[in-house]
């Protein structure tokens, strides 16, 4: 059984404002999330991938490691 959006996250409030409302119509629909490079970070990939959705988010310029 999955847990429910956001439960198990490490997001801060302000990565939850951003994906949080949105996430939560589309995550049972989706099969993919595509966004821009200000929802690239850890904590929103690694959500979005664990509600079995594949995140296709372009990395920001400065980052070093890429996420999932």
């Amino acid at each position: 059984m999955e847990a429910a959006l956001g439960e198990r996250s490490g997001l801060s409030d302000e990565e939850w404002e951003l994906i949080g409302p949105l996430f939560g119509m589309i995550a049972d629909k989706a099969k993919a999330l595509l966004a821009d490079r200000g929802y690239d970070s850890n904590a929103i990939c690694e959500e979005i991938v664990f509600h079995g959705v594949r995140a296709v988010i372009p990395a920001k310029r400065c980052r070093r490691n890429l996420a999932l």
